[in-house]
């Protein structure tokens, strides 16, 4: 699927018109559920590049869904902790019955499927939920030291959570629908931990041992608390570091 100039000078333009103070706007989490599989998917990638680029307040993550391998191409980046991740969203932002890509999730709250930049530069430009700040320090080579303020839940507990995520990819897909085509893969997501099942709000202040081998991998993390005790949910408050 071509994408053309054209439309890229578009999506750069209508993402970053938007007067957003980015020092007084709070972080917002974007996920992007691709698929080297999926032909209406270069584009939602092209825009998750973009967004990267143009907006450093939004962090951006790729997660490779496995269920389109089957379809002549096995997708190179595809983990099945991400169908699970989709899964878990379709349960806790809009009940459906299939899963589809692309697909896009803001702060764990918002949902959009397809590719219209339109309706994604909306969505961003309307993210105005407070979430808290989770301060994320490398000690040295292998070492996370994490901190999060104390929140006040109410009678439900929350999730603390772990992504680890690669370096941009840029892939020569050689079969399936996009065979012949060069998609770059921005932050595909690596790895996904819990770190805390059923946090009751005390604040956190905690260093974890990640190892060298997977930090040597990473090219970032991100630390999200998000309400409920699911795999997903809206998120109260988020951390990340490079």
């Amino acid at each position: 699927m071509h994408f053309s100039s054209h439309l890229l000078w578009l999506c750069t333009l209508m993402l970053t018109i938007i007067p957003w103070g980015l020092s007084a706007q709070p972080p917002i989490l974007l996920e992007l559920f691709t698929s080297q599989s999926c032909e209406d998917c270069p584009k939602a990638d092209a825009l998750v590049e973009h967004i990267t680029q143009k907006n450093p307040h939004i962090i951006t993550l790729s997660c490779p869904v496995d269920y389109w391998n089957y379809s002549g191409w096995k997708d190179t980046l595809s983990r099945g902790f991400c169908t699970k991740r989709q899964v878990s969203y379709s349960t806790t932002i809009a009940p459906q019955r299939t899963l589809n890509t692309p697909e896009f999730i803001i702060n764990g709250r918002e949902t959009l499927k397809g590719n219209d930049v339109f309706k994604l530069s909306n969505l961003l430009a309307r993210t105005k939920t407070p979430i808290a700040p989770i301060s994320l320090d490398y000690l040295d080579e292998d070492r996370l030291h994490i901190r999060i303020p104390a929140m006040k839940l109410g009678a439900h507990k929350a999730k603390i959570t772990l992504l680890l995520y690669g370096p941009s990819q840029t892939v020569a897909i050689r079969g399936g629908v996009l065979r012949g085509k060069k998609v770059t893969y921005t932050h595909p997501v690596q790895t996904i931990d819990i770190l805390h099942p059923a946090w009751e709000g005390d604040a956190v202040d905690t260093t974890i041992n990640l190892g060298k081998e997977r930090m040597e991998r990473a090219r970032g993390a991100v630390v999200l608390v998000h309400k409920g005790q699911r795999s997903t949910g809206k998120i109260l408050a988020l951390g990340h570091i490079q």
